[in-house]
């Protein structure tokens, strides 16, 4: 068995065992008692628990909203939030963010101070080498309706009209409504309105992304 397997497999008896214990807390005396009423066959739902069966994040959040818990603590532990890696950047010629259709399969932790809905980008080639490099997770958060003062000439992502996500240097437009978004890849993009504008929240370089990223060896 390769060290990749015996790892997996520890995760998958730890999340088991997390599972376990939750669902003891929330008063379900055996597991019997949280497969009926989970609805679940007796069988099923054990595997899950002793890690012969690893959940998915889809049943996770069943098991969450069933033992009050959450499907991050069930998955991960308590020491870390987790957010889904939702797409790349680079990947496009035109500085725009490729979002990854149906389920995401990599997790990467939430910075502390964070909100909930921030965004986390694994970047794609060597586009950005001067700002950050290929394997390098770049994250977003807090989105605003119109720029501040200190995101002028800065690295910024924004949502155009068109609704694309787009990662570009923002500069005056030919009026206070407008920006012009200049690449480093692509022609400046002149008088774009902006639907909001986010500063890059937090950087992980690729040794680091390497470490903290997680996989859902059961997501489709």
């Amino acid at each position: 068995m390769s060290t990749t397997d015996a790892k997996t497999r520890q995760k998958n008896r730890e999340a088991g065992a997390r599972l376990k214990a939750s669902r003891e807390g929330a008063g379900y005396e055996t597991a019997t008692d949280a497969a009926e009423a989970l609805g679940l066959s007796r069988n099923t739902y054990i595997q899950h628990e002793n890690g012969t069966s690893p959940f998915s994040r889809k049943k996770a959040e069943v098991f969450a909203k069933k033992f009050r818990t959450t499907p991050e603590f069930l998955m991960f532990g308590p020491s870390e939030r987790m957010g889904r890696i939702v797409g790349k950047l680079g990947a496009m010629p035109d500085d725009s963010v490729a979002f990854t259709s149906g389920q995401a399969r990599e997790y990467a932790p939430i910075p502390p101070g964070a909100s909930e809905d921030v965004v986390i980008l694994k970047v794609e080639g060597h586009a950005y080498r001067s700002v950050v490099d290929d394997g390098s997770l770049i994250y977003y958060d807090e989105r605003l309706p119109e720029p501040t003062k200190d995101m002028l000439h800065r690295l910024v992502f924004c949502q155009l009209e068109s609704g694309e996500i787009v990662f570009k240097r923002l500069m005056k437009g030919s009026n206070k409504d407008v920006y012009d978004l200049q690449s480093l890849q692509a022609p400046t993009l002149e008088d774009q309105r902006l639907v909001w504008v986010a500063h890059i929240a937090w950087i992980a370089p690729p040794h680091q992304a390497e470490k903290i990223i997680r996989l859902d060896h059961t997501a489709a």
